[in-house]
């Protein structure tokens, strides 16, 4: 155990051998652009893009949904926001979303307050849950669309997906899901659901960095953010990325195939990891009473500043202050202040996160590390 463990799964993934070794040829062999496909050369990386489609929608239960891939789920949530808002903004212009969202939706929604749409910032309770009730009431003839998480990327609070998506059926209100943290990780069947736009990234589930996607209801309605050659639909122009594409229809496949099995693991690993620190009586979990993903665990650590904790295991153990993503922000984290914690109290907070690669060894040798230092 003399090699740093690294507990920052949340933030990105190593790629999978399998997925490795599914797209490795299609950067030295297999390079043909799939748009030109009246040869074979293309119309073998063309098929390999449609075989990623499919197994996306089968590993997703997603018939009814289109698979538009994009560099990643911050592209794929500016799309649908600012094409939706772009598409309807003149007759509704209302968009309901929470305090807890990561940053990449609350930037957009900033930036389309800019261009005078109305934002709803939904509360959030001492769990990070958001009220259905607040959501209900929220809702009104002017919402264009809600968007909410799956699961939160700092303390892995798993919002009621399949309530919020029925209250904005029945509303006629477009709903749109990161599912970042959730994809391969949570069961998830989109039959089961009325999401309209989910979005994810490979990176969170062992493929590359630099592709992702948009999957929309084929029900729904979706204006181009890229103009170009008219790949994808018309719907995402440019050159398809087609080693990132078929390593993240290999990901999606191999992760929400192995998904139960890793998801009971996972649990048993987490529940050890805060039991055993939560003995010591120096430390709180938050959101400890909220329905979890067991991938995330955020602890609080009560008598000791964060710089205390970080420096002695900083080239031991690798986890994370907050979101990868406002990790350049120095402030206390906006989800833990939305969720009431006090700022003093927020930047005594370090994410654990966990993934397939993790073991039993590394959390027992976590474990001791961390009741040494408290």
């Amino acid at each position: 155990m003399n090699d740093p463990i690294y507990l920052d799964y949340a933030a990105s993934t190593p790629v999978d051998k399998d997925v490795l070794r599914e797209l490795l040829p299609y950067f030295t062999e297999l390079y043909a652009n799939p748009s030109n496909s009246i040869n074979s050369a293309g119309q073998k990386a063309f098929d390999a893009v449609k075989k990623s489609e499919q197994q996306i929608q089968e590993a997703l239960n997603t018939s009814d949904y289109n698979v538009i891939f994009t560099s990643g789920a911050t592209e794929s949530i500016n799309t649908c926001l600012k094409s939706l808002y772009t598409q309807f903004g003149f007759k509704k212009h209302q968009i309901i979303t929470c305090k807890t969202e990561h940053k990449a939706v609350l930037s957009v929604c900033e930036y389309l307050e800019q261009m005078g749409a109305e934002i709803i910032y939904l509360p959030v309770d001492k769990n990070g849950n958001v009220s259905l009730e607040d959501l209900k009431k929220s809702i009104s003839e002017k919402t264009l669309a809600v968007s909410l998480m799956y699961v939160n990327n700092e303390t892995g609070v798993i919002h009621d997906i399949q309530a919020i998506s029925e209250i904005c059926q029945i509303s006629n209100v477009s709903f749109v899901c990161d599912a970042t943290q959730a994809v391969g990780k949570l069961p998830l069947d989109l039959n089961d659901t009325s999401i309209d736009y989910l979005i994810f990234s490979g990176h969170k589930i062992y493929a590359p960095k630099g592709i992702g996607v948009l999957l929309i209801n084929k029900k729904a309605k979706q204006l181009p953010l890229i103009h170009g050659g008219g790949q994808q639909n018309n719907l995402r122009s440019g050159t398809l990325n087609v080693p990132g594409i078929v390593a993240l229809g290999k990901a999606v496949e191999k992760s929400c195939k192995e998904a139960p099995l890793e998801y009971t693991r996972t649990r048993i690993l987490r529940d050890q990891f805060e039991t055993a620190l939560a003995k010591t009586g120096k430390i709180k979990i938050i959101a400890e009473q909220a329905n979890r993903s067991p991938y995330i665990s955020n602890i609080q650590f009560l008598f000791n500043d964060s710089e205390e904790i970080i420096l002695p295991l900083r080239d031991k153990i690798f986890f994370s202050t907050g979101s990868a993503c406002t990790s350049a922000i120095v402030e206390p984290s906006h989800v833990l202040t939305a969720m009431d914690i006090e700022n003093h109290l927020a930047e005594k907070c370090l994410r654990f996160s966990f993934g397939a690669p993790t073991t039993q060894e590394e959390i027992a040798t976590t474990i001791n590390h961390f009741i040494n230092i408290l």
